[in-house]
């Protein structure tokens, strides 16, 4: 038995937001606190909820069922099923409504719409079929509501504040990556998303009457150099652009980037040229010392004055997103749970940057 709640209308949503469930990296400590949590509106999951590795191939401290790189139907529902058996993931289910997407390691890693690099159709059959297989048992295992065509691309409303837009960059469309030093690279018809989920997404941005827009995704969209990865929008740098452009043209501001996929807690604006410091850097802002007083009255000694400023990234409510933890959901190696300290949380706002759009933070 579990419980979920329609999206509230008035109040300020919090959200806890968990990506990379590695269950054969340790114990799900992250989600039996978020299920004691009692002021959480919903679980917001960025993809690789169970991992389709060999026990002891990727992370030794807890078996998978089955024991063997999961490939068939029956593979993956059991898989599934292994997943569901661990006390604090049903805990958190039972607690909180969940808002899932996929990402490749709930197929194959770094998988596209047609492959994926360690796919071997020689031993392993089909992709069309491994990847129908996983599809169908995430839609048996998972609280989403299956569409005809599979999309799983989809907007949640949480009043006039919060308009949440969940995306599928993984498996939709994606073709496959090519290396960093590739021309391919920049090709303008290159996407990440496909033609009608990238039109459906910009049109969900430009109509939203929100004061928020958050975008929940698998990769990461801040900026490195593509030679590092581009199983990332490093490698779809036009894809970038025209989700850049969009935001520019609407003037888009109080826009944020949520992203799974990375293991590591990254806090980033989106620039449009990382590389060149005068397009990225903003003019420096005139010196005042946070200590200086009001010329209309002098505070009393060993006190702060109260700022009259407030500035526009900050102006109005605030969604609070929770961050459920600063890697993955299961990462501990250890056998006893850490102190029971709740997740530190950050408020997602947008910085205008100095170019010719604001800035979301991913």
């Amino acid at each position: 038995m579990g419980r979920t709640r329609t999206a509230p209308r008035a109040t300020t949503p919090r959200l806890a937001v968990v990506s990379c469930s590695s269950l054969a990296h340790g114990y799900f400590h992250l989600y039996r606190e978020l299920a004691e949590r009692l002021d959480l509106d919903a679980v917001v999951h960025l993809g690789d909820y169970i991992y389709e590795y060999p026990s002891n191939y990727y992370g030794s401290v807890r078996p998978y069922d089955p024991p063997t790189e999961i490939v068939s139907l029956s593979d993956y529902r059991r898989r599934h099923a292994w997943y569901k058996r661990d006390a604090d993931l049903r805990a958190v289910h039972q607690q909180h409504p969940m808002i899932v997407i996929w990402d490749d390691h709930e197929f194959a890693n770094n998988a596209s719409v047609g492959g994926a690099p360690a796919h071997m159709p020689a031993t392993e059959g089909a992709w069309r079929d491994r990847k129908a297989a996983a599809i169908r048992a995430y839609f048996e295992w998972m609280p989403i509501r299956e569409q005809p065509d599979g999309r799983i691309w989809r907007r949640f409303a949480f009043g006039d504040l919060v308009d949440l837009v969940m995306l599928d960059t993984r498996i939709w469309a994606r073709p496959k990556q090519v290396p960093g030093d590739s021309p391919a690279i920049r090709d303008p018809r290159r996407t990440l998303l496909g033609d009608e989920q990238e039109r459906w997404f910009f049109e969900a941005l430009t109509t939203s009457a929100a004061r928020w827009k958050i975008v929940g995704q698998q990769v990461r969209m801040g900026p490195l150099h593509p030679k590092f990865n581009t199983d990332t929008w490093d490698g779809f740098p036009a894809a970038r652009e025209r989700f850049l452009d969009t935001l520019a043209r609407m003037r888009a501001s109080n826009v944020a980037v949520l992203t799974g996929d990375i293991h590591t807690s990254w806090a980033m604006d989106l620039p449009r040229d990382p590389f060149t410091p005068a397009r990225t850097t903003p003019p420096p802002a005139k010196a005042r010392s946070r200590w200086s007083s009001s010329p209309r009255a002098s505070p009393r000694r060993g006190t702060r004055p109260r700022s009259r400023r407030r500035s526009r990234a900050s102006s109005g409510t605030t969604p609070t997103c929770a961050t459920a933890t600063r890697r993955s959901a299961g990462t501990s190696s250890s056998t006893s749970p850490p102190s029971a300290s709740r997740p530190s949380g950050f408020t997602c706002r947008t910085a205008a940057s100095s170019g010719e759009s604001d800035a979301p933070r991913a």
